[in-house]
C-alpha cells in the first residue's frame, strides 16, 4: 500500500475510511501472527495435556518478554509515523535504528535466558516437574526464535508506519503457512521425516520466523523501500533525539510491564495448581491472545494515522 492522503481537519468520515483501509489489514496480520500459537496448541493437543501445559507455560515467558519490548516498538512506530507525515527521511531511519537496537538487545537477552537457564524459567512458572523436561526442550529452540520474532516485529512496525502494509501482511501469511506445514510434517513425522513431537513444533516456529523476515526483506527490496534496507542511516542518532525517544517510551513501557508482571503473577499461582488446570489455562491464554490481537492491531493502525497527521 502506498501513501494515503492526509486527513483534513475535522473530516471524521475520511479518518474512519482510512482507519478501515489501514486498520483491517494490520488487525488481520496480528490475528495471523497469533494463529500460529493457536495452531501449535491444537496440533500438540494430540500429544496430551502435559505437552499442552508445558508449551503454554513457555508461551507465558514469551508474553513477559513481549510486555518489555512492545513498549519500545509502539513508541518507535509513533515516531516513524510522525516523521513519515513530515517526510523526514533521516529521522525515520534513526527512529527505526534506535528501536531495533533496543528491542534486539532485549530479544538476545531473553534468548540467552532460554538457552542458559531453561529450568529456572520453568521452575518460576510451575512447581510440577512433569512439565519441566518438555518445557526445557521447547525453550532451547525458543532461544533462537525470540530474537528473530522481535526483529520481524521491528521490520513490520517500520513497514506499517510507512504505509507498506501489504508487505508484512504477505510475510505473515507465508510465515503462518510455514508454521502449519512445518508442524504437520515435523510433529507427526510425515513424508519420511521422523516424528519429532514437541521438538518439531519448536523447529517449525524457528523456521516460520526466518521465513517472515526473508519475505519482508525480499518484498521491501522489490518495492525499493527507502528505509528498511538503508542500514548506514539507521545508526545516526543525536543525544537529544535518544533522550526524547526514551522519555516518550517510558510511560508505554511501564504500562505494558505492569500488565506483564500482573499476568505473570497469575500464571505463577496457576502453575502451582493441578496439571489439568495448567493445561486448561494454556488453552485459554491462546484464545485470549487471539481475541486481543485483533484489537491491538486496530489500535496500532489508529496510532499510525494519528502520528502521521501530527507529522
Amino acid at each position: 500500500m502506498k501513501a494515503t492522503a492526509p486527513v483534513s481537519g475535522g473530516d471524521w468520515k475520511t479518518f474512519l475510511k482510512l482507519l478501515c483501509t489501514v486498520g483491517l489489514p494490520v488487525a488481520l496480520q496480528s490475528l495471523i501472527g497469533t494463529s500460529a500459537s493457536m495452531i501449535d496448541t491444537v496440533m500438540l493437543g494430540t500429544l496430551g495435556e502435559t505437552v499442552v501445559g508445558s508449551i503454554g507455560l513457555c508461551g507465558q515467558f514469551s508474553y513477559l518478554v513481549w510486555s518489555v519490548y512492545s513498549g519500545f516498538v509502539v513508541a518507535g512506530t509513533l515516531f516513524i509515523a510522525q516523521y513519515w507525515g513530515a517526510k523526514d527521511d533521516a529521522r525515520i531511519c534513526s527512529s527505526y535504528g534506535l528501536m531495533m537496537v533496543i528491542v534486539m538487545a532485549i530479544g538476545i537477552a531473553a534468548g540467552v535466558m532460554c538457552f542458559a537457564a531453561p529450568y529456572t524459567i520453568m521452575a518460576l512458572y510451575t512447581d510440577k516437574s512433569v512439565f519441566w523436561d518438555v518445557g526445557v526442550r521447547y525453550l532451547k529452540y525458543l532461544a533462537f526464535a525470540l530474537p528473530l520474532q522481535i526483529l520481524a516485529a521491528c521490520m513490520s512496525a517500520l513497514l506499517r508506519a510507512t504505509e507498506r502494509i501489504s508487505i508484512p501482511f504477505a510475510a505473515s501469511m507465508a510465515s503462518l503457512a510455514t508454521n502449519v506445514l512445518g508442524n504437520y510434517v515435523l510433529i507427526f513425522g510425515k513424508f519420511g521425516i521422523p516424528r519429532l513431537g514437541v521438538d518439531g513444533a519448536a523447529i517449525a516456529t524457528v523456521l516460520s520466523a526466518v521465513v517472515n523476515i526473508a519475505v519482508m526483506l525480499v518484498l521491501a527490496a522489490k518495492d525499493k523501500h527507502p528505509y528498511l534496507l538503508k542500514f548506514s542511516a539507521h545508526f545516526k542518532w543525536e543525544k537529544a533525539f535518544v533522550l526524547q525517544y526514551l522519555a516518550k517510551t517510558f510511560p508505554v513501557l511501564c504500562n505494558n510491564l505492569i500488565m506483564g508482571i500482573a499476568r505473570t503473577a497469575i500464571n505463577v499461582i496457576m502453575g502451582r495448581q493441578a496439571a489439568e488446570a495448567i493445561a486448561a489455562l494454556a488453552v485459554f491464554r491462546t484464545f485470549e491472545s487471539f481475541v486481543g490481537a485483533f484489537n491491538a492491531g486496530f489500535n496500532n493502525s489508529a496510532s499510525i494515522l494519528v502520528g502521521k497527521e501530527v507529522g
